[in-house]
Formats: C-alpha cells, sequence, structure tokens
C-alpha cells in the first residue's frame, strides 16, 4: 500500500466523517428549532382560546345588559350579529368587490371610525361622504371580522356584528384608541356587491 493511496483515503474518511457530523448538528438544530417553533404555535394558540372564552363572557353581558334583540352566533367563532334591516339583494360572495357604509363603536359606546364622516377627496378638494369599497378576499387589508360579518350579508340589509378582539386588532390593539384584547361592533350598511 503506498503513502499517498493511504492519505487519501484517511483524508476522505475524515470529510465524510465532518460531513455527516455537520449534518446531524443541522438536523438536530433544525429539529430544536421546528420544535420551538411548534410550542410558540400552540402558546399563542392556547392564549387566543383562553381570550376568546373571556370575549364572549363579556360580548353575551353586553348583549343582555343592554337588551339587544335576536342577536346570533356565527358559523364564525366569536362573531355575533343581529340583523336591524333585513337584505333582499345579491348576496356577498368571496372575491367580489363590496360596498358597505359602516360605524365602529367600543363597548363604552363611544364611536372610533364611520365610513358616515365627511372626508375631503383629494382629487377635487371637496368634502364627501364615501362608502368604504373593498375587495372580499383574505388578502385584503380589512379586519377578519368585519369581512367575515359582510360575507354573511345581502344587498340593503343593515346588520350590528360584535366582533371578539381575535377578529378585530388582537393582543396589540390599535395605537391609543383601541386597547389590547378589546371587543368592537361594527353597524354594517350592505349597499352593493360587484
Amino acid at each position: 500500500m503506498n503513502l499517498k493511496n493511504t492519505f487519501t483515503t484517511f483524508t476522505s474518511n475524515r470529510l465524510l466523517t465532518t460531513i455527516f457530523i455537520f449534518l446531524s448538528v443541522t438536523a438536530f438544530y433544525s429539529c430544536n428549532n421546528n420544535n420551538e417553533l411548534e410550542d410558540e404555535a400552540r402558546r399563542q394558540e392556547e392564549a387566543y382560546k383562553r381570550q376568546l372564552g373571556i370575549d364572549t363572557v363579556l360580548i353575551q353581558s353586553y348583549v343582555a345588559s343592554k337588551g339587544i334583540p335576536n342577536v346570533q352566533r356565527t358559523p364564525y367563532q366569536g362573531l355575533y350579529y343581529a340583523v336591524q334591516t333585513p337584505g333582499t339583494g345579491d348576496k356577498a360572495e368571496i372575491n367580489k368587490t363590496v360596498v358597505t357604509h359602516y360605524t365602529l363603536t367600543n363597548f363604552k359606546g363611544d364611536t372610533l371610525d364611520t365610513s358616515r364622516k365627511a372626508r375631503t377627496d383629494p382629487s377635487t378638494g371637496q368634502k364627501v361622504i364615501q362608502p368604504l369599497t373593498f375587495l372580499l378576499s383574505p388578502n385584503t387589508n380589512i379586519l377578519t371580522g368585519f369581512q367575515q360579518g359582510v360575507s354573511l350579508m345581502r344587498v340593503g340589509e343593515k346588520s350590528k356584528f360584535f366582533l371578539s378582539s381575535g377578529l378585530a386588532y388582537g393582543a396589540q390593539g390599535s395605537g391609543n384608541t383601541i386597547p389590547p384584547n378589546t371587543n368592537l361592533i361594527f353597524d354594517i350598511e350592505l349597499l352593493q356587491v360587484k
């Protein structure tokens, strides 16, 4: 056996061993990272369920204390509604554009936002009241609970929706106006489906 072949074999074996160890360590840390991600996802899911339980009690208590009639659960967890005026037109559908008027309030009765407020039109400089028009789609930057509510409506319908915090701004809240874990109320009128 010559020295060159022995050295080459030794070097090849050492290189293969090094590669094997590297891949083993990488796989080990990858599994640990996946476990950490799974643990974090599990913790978030548990926190969401806990908060949903709290929100459900708060919504039901609010509805009972205000004597709001005909409040129903929706197929969506954490979303309740009461139809004020039934709609007779087209039903809102996913991937259709919807035109709505809305008023957003908290459980204290404070109006937080509304589409019925006159705003300045940038193209004309005139004060106008414009409904909210958006594509009903999970990819749209509109609150989940708002979209879920609209998806249950027909044109002409006016309904009051009670959103659990997880369907609104969640644990992060929204600025100084909406604290974390705040349940919200949307009064929505569906004007058009296109």
